[in-house]
């Protein structure tokens, strides 16, 4: 029974890939499909099998060029380079060697740096997604159907709202404060204490699990002073701590990395500034490639630029162009931009509140410089905003 509804799963993230619209929170996409066969399966947080730590990862809807969910049909085929080489893949982000602050003040005051890392996941890791957003930063992992999410922040409620986030069917990229779709789960109600290297740290659970599928037990610790860590994963057991254990006393804070992705931004409004950046890299049967994100604004307005590996014309008129590419415009839910082959990227930008006008979104299309060579990570853009 359980390999029919792990296979009833497969099948609703793989009509989600097939849709394909905008990169999403993975985790978010995990829920939706899990939401909809959580009645034929008994909710159990029991580890079956997990072989250490190259069993953790954060699990998307991937192939080469794939993590993306249904907004808005199916795009065309990708035909451009997959993304960075498999022995990128497997590799840090590059480290920022500027001398950027290690100290735990710094941690998510800026969203285009990762002030941590857990190695031997990163190694070891099909698909790894970095995130760094207002207050937060993580990365996730998966591997074998397995996945974690590591995070750290300055405080507890950060990584609360975190949590609220997974539990109430959010969809987009978390950036705290934004309003969640439905409300969070109650906060868990059964704790333990755990020992951690040489501090103590609490798992968490519930005793009866709402039916979001988003209310995996999660351990937390603080790994040094002033700084808060999560582990949140399928693969956390409330009852056997010592694998989560031994993942988190590899949480590396000694570096600090750059979160990159494919292109520069050399025109944005006025005030704007950035909340947020996530990269996914994946080397999967299906094959390799990526899937970005940045999120740009102010308190009312927003800019979504996302990318991935460019792709054949969707087919019909275009309704302008950017520096020559044929480009279609979305007007259903603020102004969406779609380029499907811009360079050796796909683009896609959305404007919304105060930045919700063509010519805006338009401008900064027009100002997107393209790394010279998507596959190698090397040569992508130090600067996400030029």
């Amino acid at each position: 029974m359980t390999n029919e509804l792990d296979q009833l799963d497969h099948r609703y993230l793989e009509s989600l890939r097939r849709r394909m619209g905008a990169p999403v929170d993975t985790l978010a996409l995990l829920s939706g499909a899990q939401r909809r066969s959580r009645r034929m399966r008994a909710r159990s947080y029991a580890v079956r099998g997990l072989g250490g730590a190259a069993a953790l990862a954060v699990l998307v809807a991937g192939g080469a060029g794939v993590v993306r969910a249904l907004r808005d049909g199916s795009p065309g085929a990708i035909v451009g380079g997959s993304g960075p080489t498999a022995a990128t893949l497997h590799a840090p982000l590059p480290p920022v060697a500027n001398g950027a602050s290690t100290a735990a003040s710094a941690i998510g005051t800026d969203p285009s740096l990762l002030h941590f890392t857990v190695p031997d996941l990163v190694t070891d890791s099909e698909v790894t997604t970095w995130i760094s957003v207002d207050g937060l930063e993580g990365v996730g992992f998966r591997k074998d159907n397995r996945w974690a999410e590591v995070s750290i922040a300055r405080s507890e409620p950060a990584l609360d709202g975190l949590r609220d986030w997974h539990t109430s069917s959010n969809g987009d990229p978390y950036i705290p404060g934004t309003p969640t779709v439905t409300p969070p789960s109650p906060p868990p109600d059964l704790h333990r204490s755990v020992k951690v290297g040489d501090v103590t740290g609490m798992l968490s659970s519930w005793s009866n699990p709402p039916e979001s599928a988003g209310n995996w037990p999660y351990l937390r610790w603080q790994p040094a002073s002033g700084v808060w860590a999560q582990i949140f994963g399928s693969f956390v057991s409330f009852n056997d701590a010592q694998p989560v254990v031994d993942i988190a006393t590899t949480l590396r804070l000694d570096t600090v990395y750059r979160c990159v992705v494919p292109f520069e931004l050399t025109s944005t409004p006025t005030g704007a500034r950035l909340r947020s950046c996530h990269l996914s890299l994946f080397d999967r049967d299906a094959g390799q490639g990526f899937s970005s994100v940045l999120t740009i604004g102010t308190a009312t307005a927003e800019l979504r630029i996302e990318s991935s590996p460019k792709r054949a014309e969707p087919g019909g008129s275009p309704t302008t162009t950017i520096g020559g590419h044929p480009a279609w415009v979305d007007n259903s839910n603020g102004t969406r931009l779609r380029i499907p082959t811009f360079g050796e990227l796909s683009l896609e930008i959305t404007g919304s509140g105060d930045y919700a006008g063509l010519p805006t979104v338009k401008g900064v299309a027009e100002g997107v410089h393209v790394a010279t060579d998507i596959e190698d990570l090397s040569t992508w853009p130090a600067r996400t905003i030029g």
